[in-house]
């Protein structure tokens, strides 16, 4: 008979566990607590209280040693199980640094930090390599970040080899408020003069605060920084410009749009200006002047951002394209399009083909409202069975929690293998 995994566990680690504390082969008692420790470590999860135990002997002798090294060491493994120990120990560790190379100013740093930040980074000053000291700044920040922003912030001057601390800089934006704006301005203005790195630090920003009024610091400030870039670095940052103004000011956000000279960013925010309000048909010509075609990806977003804000202008926009391309047109704009229009004006349909597809994908777009009856209706006007197959499966996953038993029904009336799976898998996901 097989044995349980966990009792398995246990004596494999007890049978460790005796030949550490039997053979003499260990000599070394420094190498012995680092096995010890480890093994401790693993026996936590099956049986604490021989974990402690076996941490209280470690403890002991490790604090006789008066060795910093091996006290860090310990301390960082048994923070869990003895906390206060563990606190405890890294003091002590602190006081030993004699024997503590540079790496392990590096552990006892990061592992103070939980504790006490501020001592995090005095031990790590310690460190007399510049390269590990900086490696251990930059670890604290991405920890410290988000409890204690400005110490995190104020470390970060103090790095100085260049690309730790535009990536510093970068995981501080990622966490940064309205009113630090002006920090990260300063910085671009005074102390960043490569434009790659003045790029990335505007970009990042304008990636974090991508919705801004008009008048804020950052749109006011932007520009003249921006008109010192060139060729791509000027490029990128316009992109990211334009993105914020499309939110607050439309004039202002024409104006930089027509600066852009790469063509496919210059697409990608006229695709995204659909949302906030301009004219999908004008759009649509706006592209074709710039390139005169569209990849299949632009016009489904272009389809797709069109459908949520009006499903007639969406029809408006597919009527050129091939019979085959129309019905998946036909699906998409039903499955993203507004559900009130789509349910109360139906649109001209070339083909009943088309009108399959497109009730297929107004099933499809009800189903997160759970209006079963209603969905079952429109899918009783399709004949096409692998479009009806299709939005089942999507169905099945939605009944979990509501009735788990007509879920699995569902999934296992579906004759077509691939879409039962699917919808058994997502069943199985929602569980």
């Amino acid at each position: 008979m097989e044995a349980p995994k966990g009792l398995e566990d246990l004596s494999r680690i007890e049978l460790i566990y005796k030949i550490i504390e039997k053979s003499s082969s260990i000599c070394n008692p420094c190498v012995r607590i680092r096995v010890l420790t480890k093994v401790a470590t693993h026996l936590y999860g099956v049986d604490c209280e021989k974990a402690r135990l076996i941490y209280q002997k470690i403890i002991k002798e490790v604090e006789l040693r008066k060795d910093g090294s091996l006290m860090a060491f310990v301390a960082v493994h048994c923070r869990q199980i003895h906390p206060e120990e563990s606190k405890r120990l890294l003091f002590n560790a602190t006081k030993c640094p004699s024997q503590i190379g540079g790496f392990r100013y590096h552990e006892i740093s990061l592992a103070v930090l939980p504790f006490d930040h501020k001592l995090a980074i005095e031990m790590a000053r310690k460190n007399r390599s510049k390269k590990g000291r900086e490696e251990t700044f930059y670890q604290i920040i991405k920890d410290l970040a988000k409890k204690n922003w400005e110490d995190s912030f104020n470390l970060c001057q103090q790095i100085e080899t260049h690309e730790l601390k535009i990536s510093a800089l970068r995981y501080l934006i990622k966490t940064c408020k309205h009113e630090d704006i002006p920090l990260f301005i300063e910085l671009l203005e005074k102390k960043i003069q490569d434009p790659k790195d003045g790029v990335k630090i505007l970009c990042a920003l304008f990636r974090r605060f991508f919705y801004l009024e008009n008048g804020n610091v950052l749109l006011e400030n932007a520009k003249a920084i921006i008109h010192h870039l060139q060729d791509n670095h000027r490029d990128e940052a316009l992109y990211y410009y334009v993105k914020a103004l499309q939110n607050s000011s439309q004039e202002a956000m024409c104006d930089n749009l027509n600066k852009i000279q790469d063509v496919d960013r210059k697409i990608a925010l006229l695709l995204r200006s659909i949302r906030f309000g301009a004219c999908p048909l004008a759009v649509s010509e706006f592209i074709f002047k710039l390139r005169g075609s569209f990849t299949n990806n632009e016009r489904v977003i272009l389809i797709e951002e069109t459908a949520k804000k009006s499903i007639k202008k969406a029809f408006a926009l597919i009527k050129s394209c091939e019979d085959e391309q129309r019905q998946e047109f036909c699906y998409l704009i039903g499955k993203v399009g507004d559900v009130e229009e789509g349910l109360i004006e139906r649109p001209f349909f070339e083909s009943e083909e088309e009108k399959e597809f497109y009730l297929a994908g107004l099933a499809e777009n009800l189903l997160p409202y759970k209006n079963w009856e209603l969905t079952l209706k429109l899918l009783s006007e399709i004949e096409n069975r692998t479009l009806v197959e299709t939005v089942l499966s999507k169905a099945a996953p939605h009944l979990v929690g509501v009735d788990n038993n007509r879920a699995f029904q569902l999934a296992n009336a579906i004759q077509d293998e691939w879409l039962r799976n699917s919808a058994l898998m997502g069943i199985t996901e929602r569980l």
